[in-house]
């Protein structure tokens, strides 16, 4: 996702009406890896007074849009069955070379900007918004990830001529087909056996237990008794409830013979398929 916020002169109610939309929009995405980036025009500091779970090395005083940014974040991560946003400008702490970085044990990673240049690197590297008379610098474009381990690195790359008052941002990630099957195709779980003490004690008492004089078999033997027991004893744990009630399913029936019908209207068609729509969401709905 590519947004761009509103400045900070905008008014209160645009900028709400803008995160509320980019907090649905975000939630609304059911891919597995997730990237929100942009100009969000806002400042997020460091974690140093303690209110936010953040690094100690991000710059600049935060601003409104900052604050209103670590709020979408926090929301998000609230319901991490939806998605978990994880801002990356200020966490992690790099030196001004390559290759070095140390990650912070912190839930958020917020990542300092390294900046690459073709043979040396500035000595304002972290920043991503240079003025037009190059006088003021802030870090106001931000990568926003659902899969911490999938970022690898942030770098503000100068030396592209871009034509605007903002660097390119770089982000290096890595995809784990492992990981993604592992939460994505999962078996159906497993349902422990249920036994009903009446019928058990009942098959115990009507079994005919035998002992023989070799260990082995007389072992053997109890093994076999015990497993008939059990299996005597086992409840069985039903059908599921069907997911879609008889209404759902009679309009069903009657869909499939219209489209197999070569004489059936086109509103014929969008009516019934309407029907079936509504009555198996509310079906879904209830179930």
């Amino acid at each position: 996702l590519n947004c761009y916020a509103l400045n900070s002169v905008a008014s209160e109610e645009d900028k709400d009406n803008f995160y509320s939309e980019l907090e649905a929009v975000i939630r609304k995405e059911k891919s597995y890896y997730k990237y929100t980036c942009g100009d969000f025009n806002a400042v997020v500091e460091n974690g140093s007074d303690g209110n936010w779970r953040l690094g100690r090395h991000g710059n600049e005083i935060r601003n409104d849009n900052g604050f209103r940014l670590l709020d979408l974040i926090s929301a998000n991560t609230e319901h991490t069955e939806s998605m978990e946003v994880l801002e990356n400008n200020s966490d992690l702490q790099e030196r001004r070379q390559r290759g070095y970085r140390k990650l912070s044990s912190n839930r958020f990673v917020v990542h300092p900007i390294q900046t690459v240049h073709e043979d040396h690197t500035e000595s304002f590297g972290c920043h991503t918004w240079e003025s037009p008379n190059g006088q003021t610098h802030s870090e106001v474009d931000h990568i926003l990830i659902s899969r911490r381990w999938s970022l690898m690195d942030v770098t503000v790359l100068p030396s592209f001529v871009r034509g605007s008052d903002h660097r390119l941002l770089r982000a290096k990630i890595r995809l784990n087909e492992h990981i993604f099957k592992r939460d994505t195709h999962r078996g159906p779980p497993t349902r422990s056996p249920e036994y009903n003490e009446t019928k058990q004690q009942k098959a115990m008492e009507t079994y005919h237990w035998r002992k023989i004089e070799n260990p082995t078999e007389d072992y053997e033997e109890l093994v076999k008794g015990l497993t008939s027991c059990a299996k005597a004893a086992m409840e069985s744990h039903g059908s599921k409830d069907e997911r879609l009630d008889p209404k759902a399913k009679q309009l069903l029936r009657p869909r499939g013979e219209i489209k197999r019908d070569p004489n059936a209207t086109h509103l014929e068609k969008i009516t019934i398929n309407k029907a079936c729509r509504v009555a198996v969401k509310e079906s879904l709905r209830e179930h």
